[in-house]
């Protein structure tokens, strides 16, 4: 029953810790809503409730085996599939498609982090409803637990293939980056949608086809020159259309010994071309590395406060 997982979810022993922290703010004699002790209560009640789900983890460990496994074959799938791209038109082309590719992996893996919310919700209520802890402490921990343990990992995977594939020497701490940033910036977006979303059903409905517009505006499948105004503007909200401005730019930008290839008459022609030159002509010319890394740390703290603010609407409503 209820009461029996409950007990079992070791919310009693939560309970009893974070109990002994906040008597012990109380008896310190210090008050107010950003006091030491609550600091200290809620940072606890964090620690024990990540303990928790890495306990729940490792009993069962399928999961993020399967995320690394999947990550590590398909970096190695790329490095072969891309290796040694080339400085001509195709080689251009390959640069331009295995950015897009990893990106879109990566953003498409972000779907597991839908069901977050539901798996442990009814504890989640019958420990909040006993004040074990905060509804920003469970918050916390969901989403630290989530992008660590994650999100994190996988971007270094594609890193250790950057330099097989061909990709700009020297580039690769801002290609991890970039990566990582995205894959968050992804991740918090899902896990809003997943909270909004009455069922897990739906929630995999909507966040699938949040991460196919993501992809959409990426730069790639749709040029930017070819958006309206009110469709440049949706763009926006979506990370990938940031994060793959900076990958493209981190590749090309101020960089030369690139050509343009193709055939007339039977014979082969080129252009000797500058980096810069190839992101204007792809519609990337604006692009800066510094400007899309702050839109994808504006995009990841506007999720995280929206899905905190709708967290506990929900807990209060529920009441």
């Amino acid at each position: 029953d209820l009461v029996g997982a409950f007990q079992y979810s070791g919310a009693r022993t939560l309970e009893s810790a974070v109990a002994g922290v906040r008597g012990q703010g109380l008896a310190g004699g210090i008050s107010g809503a950003f006091s030491l002790a609550k600091l200290r209560k809620e940072a606890f009640a964090v620690r024990l409730l990540l303990q928790r789900s890495g306990r729940k983890t490792f009993r069962n460990p399928l999961v993020i085996f399967l995320t690394f496994l999947a990550s590590g074959l398909v970096s190695a799938g790329l490095g072969l599939t891309f290796h040694g791209a080339g400085r001509d038109t195709n080689g251009i082309q390959n640069r331009f498609g295995c950015l897009f590719f990893i990106l879109w992996y990566l953003s498409m893996m972000t779907v597991g982090s839908l069901p977050v919310w539901h798996d442990d919700y009814l504890v989640f209520m019958r420990e909040r409803a006993s004040k074990v802890y905060s509804t920003t402490s469970h918050f916390v921990a969901v989403v630290l637990y989530d992008i660590v343990m994650l999100r994190l990992i996988p971007p270094a995977f594609f890193g250790a293939v950057y330099a097989f594939i061909g990709l700009h020497e020297g580039h690769a701490g801002r290609f991890i980056v970039t990566l990582i940033l995205a894959n968050v910036a992804a991740t918090v977006m899902t896990l809003m949608i997943g909270l909004v979303s009455s069922k897990v059903s739906t929630a995999n409905v909507a966040g699938t086809v949040v991460m196919l517009l993501n992809s959409l505006f990426g730069g790639y499948l749709l040029s930017g020159r070819e958006l309206s105004p009110a469709l440049a503007l949706v763009a926006q909200v979506f990370p990938g259309h940031h994060a793959y401005a900076m990958l493209v730019a981190n590749e090309f930008h101020a960089t030369s010994g690139w050509r343009f290839t193709g055939e007339v008459n039977g014979r082969e022609v080129g252009v000797d071309v500058t980096g810069d030159d190839i992101l204007d002509t792809f519609g990337f010319g604006g692009a800066a590395w510094g400007a899309g890394l702050r839109a994808l740390l504006l995009i990841i703290a506007a999720c995280l406060a929206l899905t905190h603010a709708l967290l506990k609407h929900r807990w209060s409503s529920e009441l």
